[in-house]
């Protein structure tokens, strides 16, 4: 059975947060792109060492599905539109009060 867990973002165009997904700890960056309008985000340790990077905010697509790294988190990182517009989040729609959230589907 899987869970889903939301993860926290904010509106700024650039941040750093950790996050811990299936009990390990992760450093998320998010960066917007003004000129394509769009968000990106990595994944790496907390040590700042990336392991998936550019990865575009697009809603209902599984990003992670493209990297074959054993440390990476083991479920898929997802962004979703409860509201059903699948264009990708703008600069604030990107939240857990937003149009689109960011999901962590654990496989445990």
């Amino acid at each position: 059975m899987s869970t889903v867990y939301y993860v926290t973002t904010f509106s700024d165009p650039f941040y750093t947060e950790t996050v811990s997904l299936d009990g390990v700890d992760f450093a998320l960056e998010f960066r917007w792109n003004e000129r394509e309008s769009v968000w990106y985000y990595s994944i790496g340790t907390p040590a700042g060492e990336w392991l998936a990077v550019g990865l575009k905010a697009n809603v209902n697509t599984f990003p992670l599905l493209t990297y074959r790294n054993p440390r990476l988190p083991a479920g898929q990182l997802i962004v979703v539109s409860p509201s059903g517009d699948d264009s990708p989040p703008g600069l604030t729609d990107l939240g857990v009060n937003a149009r689109c959230k960011l999901c962590y589907w654990s496989p445990n």
